[in-house]
């Protein structure tokens, strides 16, 4: 069911969600320069946390299932989302606004459109709790991205991983490549 392509993709916006949950690049850079188990840097426990899964189609299902394998809670949105279609993925369908504020990693999956075109903007980065991670392999257009870098300075939500960007490759004096808390991966997850 599931084809090559759909299979890398959740296994990268995962790759990208246990980096940033986990802390892999700060501890990584860390124990190269001899720092070890630094204040703060102890990494996040996803069993028993909140997933929102923006968009449940063949990927936001395949996520679906590892974040059950992982023990967490799994809820969804979209703008054509049903109760009866989430359960029937073992997920609960929330407003956008209640998986915006209640979870601990949110996983963007949407087709883009021009009705999706920076559905991520200040505004619902605000509404994100301080200690989010926000993960968006899908389409850059998506997220607006010199948003993201203003609410990771201001650290709402807490962490961000990407894997698509609006100019690829990225640029030498692109704001993403300084934001504090973002994984950047070289769009692979298609691979």
């Amino acid at each position: 069911r599931f084809g090559p392509a759909r299979i890398s993709a959740c296994e990268q916006a995962w790759a990208l969600i246990l980096a940033a949950a986990k802390r892999l690049p700060q501890g990584d850079q860390g124990a190269r320069q001899g720092r070890w188990r630094e204040p703060g840097a102890i990494p996040t426990l996803l069993y028993g946390q909140r997933i929102g899964l923006v968009g449940l189609g063949d990927i936001g299902s395949r996520m679906d299932a590892v974040a059950q394998a992982f023990g967490m809670e799994v809820v969804t949105w979209s703008p054509h989302m049903t109760m009866a279609r989430a359960a029937s993925r073992d997920a609960t369908a929330v407003s956008f606004d209640e998986l915006l504020q209640t979870c601990k990693v949110i996983s963007v999956h949407l087709v883009a459109s021009d009705a999706t075109r920076h559905l991520f903007n200040a505004q619902r980065f605000e509404q994100m709790r301080a200690d989010a991670i926000f993960v968006n392999t899908s389409h850059a257009s998506l997220v607006d991205e010199a948003a993201l870098v203003d609410a990771l300075k201001k650290g709402q939500p807490g962490a961000a991983a990407l894997d698509v960007f609006a100019a690829e490759p990225l640029a030498a004096d692109n704001p993403l490549l300084h934001a504090p808390n973002l994984v950047l991966s070289p769009h692979v997850g298609f691979a």
